[in-house]
């Protein structure tokens, strides 16, 4: 076993010559790897001891494309937003791509550990290198595009035995970044799938147009229920109170039951969080979609836009009586 795990001779390092962003990275990789499988990793990620031996399992069938491996929260305990990601992530993995990974139909083939049949991702290269969306560049979501490469024609499932642990963020203001970031990849990656996703088994794809229409219509609903309903009928929104207690009452029930973790109670507060927080995020992602600036970390597209924001900065500076001027109109 031992020497199953040296890595003096095998490990190489390719330094790029300038940041050309995830996706250019990944493919430099690709085209150096030697074999028909190719894992993706994430920087911020670590993995199990046995995690590339179980990934690879699914594989032996040969109309598998790409399989998932779960991802738990290192720093699950550094303070409450943490343990919040926490429950998040084991309901995430654990059941809901565990359960499109039944019908080998995950629409996710997440970042932090996936793997891929290289000749599939030679195949889409240059779609994936060079993909955009309403006429924009598309830097994130690179796992989401890719999973939509290799589920257009080939199967995709998940494999809770390959394990890594990735470090969420901590602090609110990054952690929404990469929340709005997610839900932009999501809708852009959702509207591409369901092109294709009535052609997977019944079931799975019921479940997946119910999945993108849900997030979607939920901020209308949440108004409809909390705003209008008791101002026109003056009737207190009891039911609907009622089935978010339940919701959040079912992910609390999973980690104390099946996880059997003391972050329990955080499912509940994570339920909360989302319905006064996140969910309002979806209504920005709906017009700004098309924006491919990462949020948490400066790509090339990050840097263009921050020296379009200087410019129009100095040329303020410059002609403070023209600024004036147009701001007046």
């Amino acid at each position: 076993e031992g020497e199953g795990f040296e890595v003096t001779g095998r490990l190489k390092y390719i330094p790029m010559e300038e940041n050309g962003g995830k996706r250019k990275a990944l493919s430099k990789g690709v085209l150096e790897a030697k074999h028909d499988l190719v894992v993706f990793v994430d920087s911020d990620s670590f993995l199990d001891p046995f995690a590339i031996r179980n990934l690879v399992q699914p594989f032996k069938d040969p109309k598998m494309g790409g399989v998932s491996g779960r991802t738990d929260v290192a720093n699950t305990y550094t303070n409450a937003l943490t343990k919040m990601q926490s429950v998040r992530y084991y309901i995430a993995f654990r059941v809901m791509k565990a359960a499109e990974g039944h019908f080998d139909a995950v629409t996710c083939l997440s970042g932090p550990l996936a793997c891929y049949r290289k000749e599939i991702i030679l195949e889409n290269m240059d779609a994936w290198l060079n993909q955009t969306f309403l006429g924009h560049e598309a830097t994130f979501g690179d796992d989401r595009s890719m999973t939509n490469f290799v589920l257009r024609k080939h199967r995709t499932t998940y494999q809770d035995s390959a394990v890594c642990y990735t470090i969420v963020p901590n602090k609110h203001k990054v952690f929404l970044k990469q929340q709005m970031r997610w839900k932009r990849s999501w809708l852009r990656e959702s509207l591409i799938a369901s092109k294709f996703m009535w052609k997977k088994e019944p079931f799975a794809a019921l479940t997946f147009y119910m999945g993108v229409m849900v997030p979607i219509l939920a901020p209308i609903v949440v108004v409809y229920n909390l705003i209008y309903v008791p101002i026109a009928y003056r009737i207190f929104p009891t039911t609907f109170l009622v089935g978010l207690l339940l919701m959040s009452m079912l992910m609390s029930a999973a980690q104390l039951f099946l996880r059997k973790s003391t972050t329990w109670v955080f499912g509940m507060l994570f339920c909360l969080y989302y319905e006064a927080v996140l969910l309002w995020q979806m209504p920005i992602a709906w017009v700004t979609f098309w924006k491919s600036t990462w949020g948490t970390r400066m790509t090339p597209s990050d840097v263009e836009a921050q020296e379009k924001k200087e410019r129009r900065k100095w040329k303020v500076f410059k002609n403070p009586k023209e600024s004036s001027r147009g701001e007046s109109l």
